[in-house]
């Protein structure tokens, strides 16, 4: 069996299947000269939401994180709430287009999603897995919620 990772990352596109993406690609690559395990979910086959919950939660990671366009949005919007139900204390974290300039509205719209990462992601998202407590402060480029408070740290 292989590692467990820390994250893994999706991007769903509208019809429902999971690409490989170069920007979470580099996410991972950059983790991984830290040392740090993290996949990317991809499959061409249809696979409902129960399976996709199933296969988060059997691999035990700390972290999910979407790539998120106005075109998926809704999926990751749904997908991330049956991640959190089922297990609350995965923290769901968006990047991409849509959470780089639509982060206050994603996270207003959402309570299943816990951070948007704006812009290139890898020192935020390093950071942010390097973190032990749910205190994203000192982290840019980031828009996390705090209790019920939106945060947007700069850029």
């Amino acid at each position: 069996m292989k590692n467990k990772p820390l994250i893994i990352f999706f991007f769903p596109d509208e019809k429902g299947n999971f690409l490989y993406h170069l920007g979470a690609a580099y996410i991972i690559s950059y983790l991984k000269a830290k040392s740090i395990y993290a996949e990317q979910f991809v499959s061409s086959e249809l696979i409902g939401i129960k399976e996709i919950v199933e296969f988060v939660l059997d691999r035990k990671p700390r972290f999910v994180g979407f790539t998120c366009f106005n075109s998926n949005y809704f999926l990751v919007k749904i997908l991330s709430k049956h991640i959190k139900i089922k297990n609350p204390e995965v923290t769901v974290m968006l990047g991409g287009p849509s959470a780089t300039f639509s982060d206050e509205e994603i996270m207003q719209n959402s309570n299943y999603i816990d951070i948007c990462v704006r812009g290139e992601g890898e020192k935020a998202v390093y950071e942010l897995i390097q973190t032990t407590q749910k205190d994203f402060g000192g982290i840019l480029g980031i828009t996390y919620r705090n209790g019920k408070k939106i945060v947007r740290n700069p850029d």
